[in-house]
């Protein structure tokens, strides 16, 4: 009768044994949750990430990557103001070379970025730089010279101290949000993994059980994930058939023995008659 019943279920498709198969996750809906948890938690922190940086801002701690542009007017009028160039009224988030009749005559610049001040000069309206693009800007002086003013969009300490000793600002923070989107994906994901891992696990433990044919002992635990859930269940099947069909093959091998011992009986009988017999011929 049970192995009509299994039959019945294996015709039909999943029955009454697979009934469970319909709870958990299935494998679909692990992946979706991983990419909207994934997804949750790259836009939390850049979320996060943007509110801290405009706290900074608004402290004073660090310059909006703005600030150059929005003050070229102010700092080129103060310039202009000036009865003899002086650079001490030049913002620290400018540099500056001073230029009369296409010479450079002083500069605060480094070595590439008087490159791209001669290049300037020279009438090139190619972009400087690779990583931050190198803008300039011209203040002419009533002595005939000329100003030149190199600035970028990149965010800066306010404090032009801290720009000397401490790393670029905007690299750093830049680095900070890339390495916790890095940190929370690979949280996100280890996380899915166990789930799998410990599914296929079980199922690796219930293939060992019917290997060693331990058959009557329960199986291990139970899988998170709908499908893998059902292959645990297909192996609990399996095992039971085994188990009614070693039981039955154990139950033949009684009979066929039970009638060997009683054939062997019914032959003793006659024989001893016999042998008896003989000896008293």
């Amino acid at each position: 009768m049970e192995k009509r019943r299994i039959k019945k279920h294996d015709r039909k498709g999943p029955g009454k044994w697979f009934k469970r198969e319909k709870s958990g996750i299935g494998l679909n809906g692990v992946f979706w949750r991983y990419l909207l948890t994934s997804g949750f938690l790259a836009a939390a922190l850049c979320a996060v990430w943007l509110i801290l940086f405009n706290i900074l801002v608004n402290m004073g701690f660090v310059l909006s990557a703005y600030t150059a542009v929005r003050g070229l007017t102010e700092t080129e009028r103060a310039l202009q103001g000036q009865a003899e160039f002086n650079p001490e009224g030049i913002p620290h988030f400018y540099e500056w070379a001073l230029v009369e009749d296409g010479r450079i005559l002083e500069s605060s610049m480094n070595q590439k970025q008087l490159e791209y001040a001669r290049e300037e000069l020279a009438g090139s309206s190619a972009p400087h730089g690779w990583f931050y693009s190198q803008y300039f800007h011209l203040v002419p002086l009533e002595s005939g010279q000329t100003v030149m003013l190199e600035y970028d969009y990149s965010v800066c300490y306010a404090d032009p101290d801290l720009n000397e000793v401490l790393p670029d600002f905007q690299t750093v923070y830049i680095g900070l949000l890339l390495a916790l989107l890095a940190v929370s994906i690979a949280l996100c994901t280890g996380h899915y993994a166990k789930i799998l891992r410990e599914d296929t696990r079980a199922i690796a433990e219930a293939c060992e059980m019917v290997r060693k044919q331990e058959l009557e002992l329960p199986l291990p635990g139970q899988a998170r994930v709908r499908e893998l859930q059902a292959s645990l269940e297909t192996i609990g099947l399996l095992r039971r058939e085994l188990s009614h069909s070693l039981k039955e093959q154990w139950a033949a091998e009684q009979r066929k023995n039970e009638a060997l011992a009683a054939l062997a009986h019914d032959l003793k009988t006659p024989l001893t008659v016999i042998g008896g017999n003989a000896e008293l011929l």
